[in-house]
């Protein structure tokens, strides 16, 4: 069995979710990839995104897409998703900017596209992984009260359609279902079969963080 990592030795954004990007150019077409693997390109490849990373279902598919767009086949066939994965939701999209807001001079300049905050609710165990995605009632609980504790903590300031993101992940869930794996079953079966594995980040050294 053979592991290899492909990392940034220096400055980076490993695990960084879909504000993370990889700008990859083969036979001169060029490829962007923010949440998926570049392994995509390879049609010999499948191609897996591990637990630690947030997991935002529209730019899931919309770069699935893109990469059909553009002439790659069968990239719904090649790519799995660990069922641990933390979502990130358009609540996390509001409270990065409400966030950024609340620190006046001293914000840090967020890309406002939820990392943060996702990567928060999960360090404090309240977020919402993806196997919880197919559990409408346990899904619905947890979403509401994350809701509830920024609508606590920002007021009127939180604009948040709880309805809305509902009725979207009811959409999203039979889509899905084909991508959603055991990592840690999808990996040992990986190694015990002697298959080579490559994992691919950004990620940046201390104290360059």
């Amino acid at each position: 069995m053979t592991i290899t990592v492909v990392l940034g030795a220096q400055w980076g954004d490993e695990g960084g979710g879909h504000n993370a990007g990889h700008l990859v150019h083969i036979n001169g077409v060029s490829y962007s990839f923010h949440l998926l693997p570049s392994g995509l390109i390879n049609p010999k490849c499948m191609n897996f995104i591990g637990s630690g990373v947030v997991f935002h279902v529209p730019s899931f598919f919309s770069e699935l897409q893109e990469l059909e767009d553009k002439g790659l086949l069968a990239v719904h066939d090649r790519i799995l998703v660990s069922d641990r994965v933390n979502v990130l939701l358009d609540m996390h999209i509001a409270v990065d900017g409400l966030e950024e807001r609340e620190l006046g001079d001293g914000a840090i300049g967020t890309t406002k596209r939820g990392i943060g905050p996702c990567y928060q609710t999960s360090r404090a165990r309240t977020g919402i992984k993806l196997t919880d995605v197919f559990h409408p009632e346990l899904f619905e609980q947890k979403l509401r009260r994350l809701a509830d504790g920024y609508q606590k903590r920002f007021g009127e300031l939180f604009e948040y359609d709880i309805k809305e993101e509902l009725a979207r992940f009811d959409e999203y869930r039979e889509k899905l279902k084909k991508y959603a794996v055991d990592g840690v079953s999808f990996m040992r079966s990986a190694q015990q079969s002697n298959m080579k594995i490559v994992v691919e980040g950004a990620n940046v050294r201390f104290p360059l963080l």
